[in-house]
Order: structure tokens, then sequence, then C-alpha cells
């Protein structure tokens, strides 16, 4: 098995990324450093916050670079496949997009968070 840095995002989203429609992820937070190379994106079924903070039934389904992090701007929505725009948010550039297969249930997590497994580029 191989580790990996890892990044939950709630369904569709997660299939969005790794068929290439969604290549922004919107969050209020950033990460410590950049770039961030083949991280593998995790789907998950259960929203994740403060009270609930992972989802054991987690699918890796893309490996992806995170090249930047700028200011959310409304004109990027549909890159972020997002329903509605608001102010404040910050807008992750996803490129690299591989979608990857993976057997194993994988663990889904707040943050950027650590995972080891086996995944298969499709």
């Amino acid at each position: 098995m191989k580790q990996y840095k890892a990044l939950s995002i709630l369904a569709p989203y997660g299939e969005n990324i790794a068929n290439g429609k969604k290549t922004l992820e919107i969050r209020k937070w950033k990460p410590d450093q950049l770039p961030l190379n083949d991280v593998v994106i995790i789907q998950n079924n259960i929203k994740l916050s403060e009270a609930i903070t992972e989802d054991p039934d987690g699918k890796a389904v893309a490996l992806v670079d995170i090249v930047k992090v700028e200011s959310w701007r409304a004109d990027q929505q549909h890159q972020a496949c997002a329903l509605f725009y608001e102010e404040g948010w910050l807008a992750w550039q996803i490129t690299n997009i591989r979608k990857i297969y993976s057997k194993n249930k994988i663990k889904a997590a707040r943050k950027i968070y650590e995972i080891n497994c086996e995944i298969e580029l499709i």
C-alpha cells in the first residue's frame, strides 16, 4: 500500500471531479502548502462537520493536483458545479485529474489527511 494525501468531497461532486466536470473546489480554508500533487479525492455520502468528522464508507474516485487557491469569483460558479455563488469563499484549482478505481472503502475525514491505499488508474 502507498501513502497519499486525501481530500473528501461530498457526493456527487467527487465523481464530477473524476469526470473532469468540476475543476474548482470551494472551501473557506486553504491548505498549508501548495502545490499539492497526487491528492486522492474521496467521495463520501455523509456531510462532514465538527459533529460528524468521519465517514467510514468513502470511495476513492480521482487522483489530482491542487495548484493554487484564490478568491472565488461569481464567473467561476460553473467550474465549481455550484448551485449558487457566495462571496468570501476560496477556489482551489484542480488540475491533472486522473480517474481511479479502488475496491476498498476508504475513510473520509475533514481537511487534508493521510491515507494508505491501493489505487488503479482507469
